[in-house]
């Protein structure tokens, strides 16, 4: 794994072409050390972090990992009568209807009611939400382009960490998500669209590195169990590298606020 300097601190400055499909021939082939785009197979993709971009609400993000475009934004606490001695929390994950090469319904899918679910449960460990008492936050998650489903939630998972910190709500940490996909015999941590298109089986890991506390983990499809351990340690190591960008984009914001 590489260090946090591979990560892009540039602003995007171009528009980039609607998602083809294309072939995998050799792309995953066991004696190829690279993938597409140029990354090794344990490598995530480069960020660009914005916070502040919703400015109706009480904190927003927008996250991009290279073609993979993500805005989260959290509204609240709300006075919620039924929270009596913890606060909740809810979560919105959609996809825009104009996100992938095919074209979304605007109803709501089982999909993105599961997709709800992970990034609820992921966010859940760092809160502090008995400090908040008969209160409620709700997390609207859109992702605006799509290259790799299982990425965007991972990027999801970190936007809505840092919409909530923006927010001022009391939190233990940053939690940040990772993602890999099993596909031709290969694990490829942070997968595009393309490359998901033979999976075998994903895993999701969201954690607070600072801490090393893991807030959750999804795992879907056939794993041998050293696999299973060795994705989970690459994965935390994904996690590391987007913590460490994610925090020093964050101070940065604050030494620009403080001058």
């Amino acid at each position: 794994m590489q260090a946090s300097a591979s990560l892009s601190f540039t602003r995007p400055n171009r528009s980039v072409k609607p998602l083809i499909e294309g072939p995998l021939q050799g792309i995953l082939a066991p004696n190829n050390p690279k993938r597409l785009d140029g990354r090794a197979f344990e490598n995530v993709r480069e960020l660009y972090v914005q916070t502040r971009i919703v400015h109706e609400s009480s904190g927003s993000c927008y996250l991009q990992s290279a073609n993979a475009k993500v805005i989260a934004s959290v509204d609240g606490p709300r006075p919620n009568r039924y929270a009596y001695e913890r606060g909740d929390i809810t979560c919105d994950f959609r996809f825009a209807p104009f996100s992938a090469a095919t074209r979304r319904s605007t109803r709501r899918s089982g999909e993105e009611r599961e997709y709800s679910s992970m990034v609820t449960q992921a966010l859940l460990p760092s809160l502090h939400l008995d400090k908040i008492p008969k209160s409620s936050i709700d997390v609207y998650i859109s992702v605006i382009e799509a290259d790799g489903t299982i990425a965007c939630v991972a990027s999801a998972i970190t936007a809505a960490s840092i919409a909530l910190c923006e927010a001022g709500i009391e939190m233990d940490g940053l939690t940040v998500g990772c993602s890999a996909v099993r596909a031709g015999g290969r694990i490829c941590v942070d997968c595009t669209g393309v490359e998901e298109k033979n999976v075998e089986g994903y895993l999701l890991l969201a954690s607070m590195p600072r801490l090393k506390k893991v807030c959750n983990i999804v795992h879907v499809g056939p794993w041998e169990a050293d696999d299973v351990t060795h994705t989970v340690e690459l994965l935390n190591e994904g996690c590391e590298v987007i913590e460490d960008f994610v925090a020093q984009r964050l101070r940065e914001r604050l030494e620009l606020q403080g001058r």
